[in-house]
């Protein structure tokens, strides 16, 4: 099958959707498909494609729509991103946003979701079942990282990994460990992109104030993981998300998470996963926080939540993920080999 994948963000963008959108490729191609990657809705189908795999719903409405028109035989695929969610989809029914992501979910032969709760949220019961109906759950796969990288002595290091923008709330966690005590040891290292003028501004002052913080700034996904294997915790403190593959790095890597309660966590890790603190709440995180550092039993007991959940971001679960929906399309399209 010739597939076609189109994601909001360049195919070398280290952002999530280009993440996903690389990983999958890589999925489809070991499953023998020929997949493309484009960020080009308007240019995102060829002579020879077989099926349209759209990520963010919103954005692909318009191709989905001249699509369905001009190539009926075209399977069309949409992944429901945090975005559509939680943005798009939260708005009136009469805003223009809401219209586009409705338009393209109701177009879709199949819709996939990256964890199982957060569809959950759409108010138009309508939608919600189109959504239901249509949809499979496919958890983003990873790898343990080989190579074996030692924990610091000096320090109890807590990791953020994710670019800074206001979304992420990229600054909870070091304002969470200034309230610590002095006894306390924990440092903070964020890797990240500064993604406007104002977050810059607002790292490099946390940095040079905050003597349990320190910002890197971007870094490559492999330094990235190096960073969270060697770190006794890693916090994960976004306002909304769709399912950041942070939370699946972490679990097959076996470091305890610290998340804000929010749905894409919850169908992620479990609604009773007790790593979990409220949005903006900096008193609940420090408590988290100093509570990994002291009492070992907790960093345990999160460890031992996670390994029962590794299977899940197995990448073979993944693949026969993807093998079984794209298999379901033949059924669908005659045309689909």
């Amino acid at each position: 099958m010739r597939i076609d994948i189109v994601s909001p963000v360049s195919p070398s963008s280290t952002r999530g959707n280009g993440v996903t959108a690389r990983r999958w490729a890589g999925i489809l191609e070991k499953l023998g498909h020929s997949v493309s990657l484009s960020n080009s809705f308007d240019n995102a189908i060829g002579p020879e494609t077989n099926c349209v795999i759209g990520i963010h719903a919103t954005r692909c409405s318009a191709i989905m729509q001249a699509i369905s028109e001009q190539r009926p035989d075209v399977a069309l695929v949409v992944c429901l991103s945090g975005t559509d969610l939680n943005r798009d989809l939260a708005k009136e029914e009469s805003d223009n946003a809401w219209q586009r992501a409705s338009r393209c979910l109701t177009l879709a032969d199949k819709i996939v979701l990256l964890e199982p709760v957060g569809y959950q949220t759409i108010r138009n019961e309508s939608l919600r079942k189109t959504v239901e109906t249509k949809s499979t759950v496919i958890f983003q796969s990873a790898l343990p990282l080989v190579e074996a990288v030692p924990k610091r002595s000096d320090a109890f290091e807590v990791s953020v990994i994710g670019h800074l923008r206001p979304v992420k709330d990229p600054f909870r966690t070091a304002l969470a460990a200034s309230q610590l005590p002095d006894s306390s040891n924990i440092k903070v290292v964020h890797f990240g992109q500064a993604l406007s003028d104002e977050m810059f501004e607002q790292a490099i002052t946390m940095d040079k104030s905050n003597a349990r913080y320190c910002w890197v700034g971007n870094r490559s996904h492999v330094e990235a993981m190096r960073q969270l294997v060697r770190s006794q915790a890693t916090v994960l403190s976004s306002v909304s998300e769709g399912a950041p593959s942070l939370i699946s790095e972490a679990v097959v890597n076996s470091v305890p998470i610290l998340a804000t309660r929010i749905p894409a966590t919850i169908g992620l890790l479990g609604s009773d996963y007790p790593g979990f603190y409220d949005v903006y709440n900096t008193d609940q995180l420090a408590s988290l926080l100093l509570r990994l550092e002291t009492e070992p039993k907790f960093g345990e007991e999160l460890k031992g939540r996670l390994d029962r959940i590794k299977d899940r971001f197995a990448p073979e679960q993944e693949e026969a993920c993807w093998h079984e929906l794209l298999s379901s399309l033949g059924g669908e399209r005659g045309s689909i080999q």
